[in-house]
């Protein structure tokens, strides 16, 4: 007659470990088959004396060292990057960082999960050696701005047609019927050195986010 071995605490950690190994690999492996790289096609730019609004109810976040924000259109949740600065000069460990106000509730400043900022609203950054950084966004793969420090404050820079401008915010038409949010429709704001308002609106197919 065959003996009934005991269950103990370890192998019942050991089990457990077991299988949230094998449901994160199964979650991993599936992440990137339904995780296009979204394609953005310019369809306009627009200049304007006043920096446009799309939704007058959603809050703008103003918090400490914010270089840019991505507001969406399923709810008033915000997307808030921000660098970090250290006697002057951006932290050349990591000069910008990315994280969530929670508008939708009470407005509190929550930390991407590791999805959000591997494949919908991560940022990169890559020194150029003389204080200015490269920036990347997992949600923008066609924008290519650089953080630098101009008149003592931290800011994104990018071409928006024929001119640099300062990247305030963008705002995503978002469709969140299926299993993935998908995005369809982006729209990016800068400020240009004549102090008016530029609106680049794109076409996005190809990817979620």
């Amino acid at each position: 007659m065959a003996q009934i071995q005991p269950v103990t605490p370890a192998v019942v950690r050991g089990t457990i470990a077991l299988l949230f190994a094998f449901v994160t690999a199964v979650f991993t492996l599936a992440a990137p088959a339904a995780q296009a790289a979204p394609k953005l096609s310019l369809q306009s730019r627009q200049v304007t004396a006043a920096m446009p609004v799309f939704r007058s109810e959603f809050p703008r976040p103003k918090d400490g060292g914010q270089v840019f924000f991505i507001q969406r259109s399923p709810n008033s949740n915000t997307v808030v990057y921000a660098a970090r600065v250290t006697g002057g000069q951006l932290d050349a460990k990591s000069p910008v960082s990315a994280y969530w106000r929670r508008y939708n509730t009470d407005g509190a400043a929550k930390g991407l999960s590791g999805m959000e900022r591997r494949l919908a609203y991560g940022v990169s950054a890559s020194s150029n050696g003389d204080g200015t950084y490269d920036v990347s966004f997992k949600a923008l793969p066609t924008v290519k701005p650089i953080l630098r420090v101009e008149k003592g404050r931290p800011a994104l820079f990018t071409r928006m047609g024929d001119e640099e401008a300062r990247m305030i915010y963008a705002y995503l038409d978002v469709d969140d019927g299926g299993l993935f949010p998908r995005v369809t429709g982006l729209k990016l704001v800068g400020r240009l050195a004549s102090g008016k308002y530029v609106t680049e609106t794109y076409r996005v197919t190809g990817g979620e986010l």
